[in-house]
């Protein structure tokens, strides 16, 4: 097991108005799973997939993450356990403009300490296995959706990562490209990474080993 959610409820309050985006929800993530979680806009995945990646820190309820319980809020030690361990994969790419694709994948690494030429080879090396090798260089305006989309994939598993959370990945992709990094996500749980992927197309789920639904904050149904 490598994070575990226990009773787990989280809200937010505007000026008005206090949203439920989780309601007691509890679920396990283990080592090479391929998890897909769905649901219609507002139901709370985006907000699991947050907590999942400790990005957020739930009102109530127990997290047990990568061998450590989480029982209050500390941003020093959340930190402390992403970094290594989570990688995160958005919709939107979220890569440096001005950075080309080796720095965009090796600038995780910089936040472990890693000297410059051991994250330029590792970098060098993802860019291979997603393909990108004649696209070392390139900068991302010059690489359509579908490479920008195996860049952000590969600095996601520049630090060698535990558990992948990806947000709707291929979101902005065409069919092609969303079968493509669909396979390229499936591949890393064969190397023992856990993937969870944050959909709302039902079709897509439907790759996944495992299928969680959501509605209303809740867990409605968690297919195998």
């Amino acid at each position: 097991m490598l994070i575990r959610l226990d009773g787990i409820s989280k809200s937010y309050t505007s000026d008005i108005v206090r949203t439920h985006a989780l309601r007691d929800v509890s679920l396990e993530i283990g080592a090479g799973e391929f998890v897909m979680v769905t649901g219609p806009s507002g139901c709370g995945k985006s907000t699991l997939m947050n907590v999942l990646g400790l990005l957020d820190f739930p009102d109530s309820g127990r997290i047990d993450a990568f061998g450590v319980t989480l029982k209050r809020h500390s941003e020093r030690e959340l930190t402390r356990l992403r970094r290594g361990n989570v990688g995160f994969i958005f919709q939107s790419f979220n890569l440096i403009d001005d950075l080309t694709v080796t720095d965009n994948i090796a600038m995780p690494l910089a936040y472990l300490g890693m000297g410059k030429p051991a994250r330029r080879r590792r970098a060098l090396e993802l860019a291979e296995h997603v393909g990108l090798s004649a696209r070392a260089s390139h900068y991302p305006a010059q690489l359509s959706g579908g490479q920008q989309q195996r860049v952000a994939i590969a600095r996601a598993l520049a630090a060698r990562p535990k558990l992948i959370v990806a947000d709707e990945p291929t979101g902005n992709l065409d069919s092609a490209n969303s079968a493509a990094i669909m396979a390229l996500l499936r591949e890393l749980t064969t190397q023992g990474s856990a993937v969870v992927v944050v959909t709302h197309d039902r079709e897509l789920a439907t790759l996944a080993e495992r299928r969680i639904s959501m509605k209303d904050g809740h867990i409605v149904d968690a297919a195998q």
